[in-house]
């Protein structure tokens, strides 16, 4: 099995390590020492489909040609969040605008601020999940536990944040453009503003 690690073949020897999630837990704990986290998995080119997960973790090494692993460190989560968090307010702006446009015949403008909008928080919250990945076994051992965001731990605010997302991208597929608008205003940029802050804090 060739591996690669951020698309460079990794010279890795195997030892004792059977099946994919073998390989993938001694890997792990390897990056973990080094401030790394695993954030993507591929096998023979393609995502693991989320319902074959169990499958492919029990799958035995020979038989398979090619994993490739996308890997970060915490100070490179950190950047990128606190990029998205810097794009999302400007985002939360242009989607003020968007009934406005609408009514006004520029429907292309709004078209684009929507579609921005749903590619940001599906980027939003990958690296939501990939912060929480740096957290660790044992209560207070997280690299990440010390960020509050408005006195909330960061796990704690993507539980409550996660919901109004939803609504968020409901409204999207809806084109329900009143909630669009109250969403981005009043819950959304005021929230990513908090994120940022902590962020920027940490």
């Amino acid at each position: 099995m060739i591996i690669y690690i951020n698309g460079i073949e990794a010279d890795i020897t195997l030892d004792t390590e059977k099946t994919l999630g073998d390989v993938l837990a001694s890997l792990d704990r390897e990056f973990d020492a080094h401030d790394a986290a695993i954030i993507g998995v591929e096998l023979e080119g393609s995502q693991i489909p989320e319902a074959d997960i169990d499958n492919a973790l029990g799958r035995d090494i020979a038989g398979i040609q090619t994993l490739s692993l996308a890997v970060m460190t915490a100070p490179e989560v950190l950047e990128a969040m606190k990029g998205l968090c810097a794009d999302f307010e400007a985002l939360a702006a242009r989607l003020e605008d968007v009934p406005v446009q609408l009514q006004s015949g520029k429907q292309g403008d709004a078209a684009t601020a929507i579609r921005d909008a749903a590619d940001t928080i599906n980027t939003f919250c990958f690296y939501g999940r990939a912060l929480n990945l740096f957290g660790g076994a044992e209560a207070g051992q997280g690299k990440f536990d010390s960020l509050l965001v408005e006195g909330k731990p960061l796990a704690d605010f993507f539980a409550d944040f996660t919901p109004i997302l939803q609504d968020f991208c409901g409204a999207l597929e809806n084109s329900d453009i009143v909630m669009i608008g109250d969403l981005a205003e009043y819950e959304i940029k005021p929230r990513v503003s908090a994120l940022a802050n902590a962020l920027e804090s940490w």
